[in-house]
């Protein structure tokens, strides 16, 4: 895919439990430097029911292929030049496997929509 002139990197979480019974959630590096095409969706809207907490919405493409959930967050993301996008964390809220218009059947990319609240 020859458009996708933008680099992100994926980290994933793993659950803990703590000794006094308590979730945390821990993130590592899962892939370094995964193609993609970043589109800001500039749609900066007020949380609902929460004060002062804005959210980011952005939109992502990436090659088939790639070991992507829900679960992961994108972080890193920059330019060809290596000129930081945004650096996240950008979790991702969906994620959508399109098939080509071919009838084949086979995947032709992943498309992912982020979030970043503040």
């Amino acid at each position: 895919m020859r458009r996708l002139v933008h680099s992100m990197d994926l980290e994933r979480s793993t659950k803990t439990r703590s000794d006094s019974g308590q979730v945390d959630l821990t993130w590592s590096s899962h892939i370094k430097a995964v193609p993609c095409l970043f589109t800001d969706n500039s749609q900066n809207i007020a949380a609902k029911n929460v004060a002062d907490v804005l959210l980011y919405s952005f939109g992502a493409i990436l090659p088939p292929g790639i070991d992507v959930t829900t679960l992961d967050r994108a972080v890193n993301v920059v330019d060809k030049d290596g000129v930081v996008i945004e650096a996240g964390p950008l979790s991702i809220e969906k994620l959508t496997k399109p098939t080509t218009a071919r009838g084949s059947g086979q995947l032709h990319h992943i498309s992912i929509s982020l979030e970043k609240r503040l």
